[in-house]
């Protein structure tokens, strides 16, 4: 893969220097994420690739680096440490040592005046940070409140729901005993009227008994009225025939007297 992208190698591998001046430079710069190219042709292929930002081309001397902010342009920044970094990598014959350590020294150097800036970016953004966390802290807090009002208002929607539940069960009820006291008066009316009838009925009843009675006393007067009349009848057949005897009788006493004076 390294070979396709025209990679020779990460520069921490392929730097030929003696231990201390490798580690003091692996401590003070990141020489393992400078991938070293063949030649500049391989810049745009590894850049786009995307999985190595810094390179470094000893054919031309510069190192490319990828824009921080992800899009697709290539910063090309001629570097003093390019050429130092070339020498050293050019550098095969140990009799030149000295002229390495003279080089990585100064590489050194830059690399220090980069940390001294690198921490003075670093408080710069501790402070920010710090700021920034104060900030978060306020902003937490109005969440917080914000949350808290937002909690308050579903407790009392929550509460106004309940309460208009209980409203349309009061009405309800209200509604189910107003029925009721209806059907109780309906029920009242009825069982009046059912009294009514009941009482009309007896009344009836009793008028019936009473007409009877009257009827049988009718009757019965009617039948005396009739004994009247037969007795006056029968005392008129007794006048008759009383009349007829004392006539007999007043006969009966002629004749005598008659027959007696003759």
């Amino acid at each position: 893969e390294k070979e396709r992208l025209g990679i020779v190698d990460f520069l921490s591998d392929v730097l030929d220097a003696p231990d201390a001046v490798r580690a003091a430079l692996l401590e003070n710069a990141a020489l393992d994420k400078i991938a070293v190219l063949r030649d500049d042709s391989f810049i745009d292929g590894v850049l786009n690739d995307g999985r190595v930002n810094y390179l470094y081309t000893p054919t031309q001397n510069v190192v490319a680096q990828r824009s921080r902010y992800g899009n697709r342009e290539l910063v090309m920044r001629n570097k003093s440490m390019s050429g130092k970094v070339a020498r050293v990598l050019g550098a095969g014959d140990s009799s030149n040592t000295e002229g390495q350590v003279h080089d990585l020294q100064e590489r050194i150097q830059d690399a220090q005046v980069r940390g001294r800036q690198i921490d003075v970016q670093i408080e710069s953004v501790q402070d920010k940070a710090v700021a920034l966390q104060k900030e978060l802290g306020v902003v937490k807090e109005e969440a917080d409140k914000f949350k808290g009002a937002v909690q308050r208002r579903f407790r009392l929607e929550a509460k106004i729901a309940t309460k208009r539940r209980d409203l349309a069960d009061a009405k309800e009820f209200q509604g189910e005993r107003e029925r009721a006291k209806l059907l109780e008066r309906q029920k009242d009316v009825l069982a009046t009227r059912v009294q009514t009838v009941k009482e009309a009925m007896a009344l009836a009843k009793d008028v019936t008994e009473a007409q009877r009675r009257y009827d049988e006393a009718a009757l019965l007067r009617l039948n005396a009225q009739l004994d009247v009349e037969e007795a006056h009848r029968a005392v008129k057949e007794a006048s008759v025939d009383l009349g007829k005897y004392e006539l007999a009788l007043e006969e009966a006493d002629r004749a005598f007297v008659y027959a007696k004076d003759n």
